[in-house]
């Protein structure tokens, strides 16, 4: 799959050194860095794992 580098630079802005916290017991804990996954609830999120789910299925096709 071929996309237009402006979107990928798009995506890759989105996603660039995400940040998020967790709240336990009433107590906001520290930042902490996203390395992995997307976002949740991100209109963009079935659409990257569908892409990358495909990219998966098209490796293993080629390698069989």
């Amino acid at each position: 799959m071929h996309f237009p580098t402006h979107i990928i630079q798009l995506i890759e802005s989105l996603y660039h050194e995400q940040q998020a916290t967790i709240k336990i017991g009433g107590e906001i804990a520290e930042w902490f860095e996203i390395q992995k996954g997307v976002r949740q609830g991100c209109i963009l999120s079935p659409y990257l794992f569908n892409i990358y789910a495909e990219n998966i299925m098209r490796n293993v096709k080629d390698d069989a």
